[in-house]
């Protein structure tokens, strides 16, 4: 297919058009007409053509990226968080590694599910399943999620960078306790 229709007024355009020459809007923001069959006021409720029966393509809105910039600044929250605990309640060394890793998943779900949510809401897939994967290997996600939403990698660096300060406070209180 090398044509497609704008979906704000029904004109034939080139299938790589960034803006509709007739209209001047982008030409997959409309929701008047089909984009593969230019039939006028024929999408359902889930964005299925009734006369063509192709799904309509959108836009998807650039994504708000505080909920994953949480997460990346996760280790320097710990962090923080960790010395906290040790200055008001001075726990022992394991109790303090139980809780830490405790409040440690609590955030990476809160901020993880959040992020998942903001997604999903903007048409991104994301499954549920992937809640798992923040919690286990918050890189991996961080990476994957860059690359299919918005190829901006600096939040997944500075998460490892960050956890790699924060094995260096933890490397330093399991050597002073001793």
């Amino acid at each position: 297919m090398d044509k497609i229709f704008c979906r704000n007024c029904g004109k034939e355009l080139s299938k790589h058009a960034e803006i509709c020459v007739f209209c001047g809007s982008k030409p997959l923001t409309g929701k008047t007409y089909c984009f593969y069959c230019g039939a006028k006021d024929s999408v359902n409720e889930e964005g299925i053509c009734i006369k063509c029966g192709v799904r309509q393509l959108q836009l998807k809105e650039k994504p708000k990226n505080i909920y994953v910039w949480l997460l990346a600044l996760l280790p320097l929250i710990e962090i923080f968080i960790g010395i906290f605990i040790n200055i008001i309640f001075k726990p022992n060394f394991l109790t303090g590694c139980i809780t830490g890793f405790i409040i440690w998943v609590i955030l990476t779900s809160i901020f993880g599910g959040l992020d998942l949510e903001h997604l999903k809401k903007l048409g991104y897939n994301f499954r549920k399943i992937w809640i798992l994967g923040i919690i286990t290997f918050t890189p991996l996600y961080l990476f994957i999620r860059a690359y299919r939403v918005d190829k901006k990698y600096s939040y997944a660096i500075v998460w490892l960078i960050l956890y790699g300060i924060f094995d260096i406070f933890w490397l330093i209180s399991v050597f002073s306790e001793q």
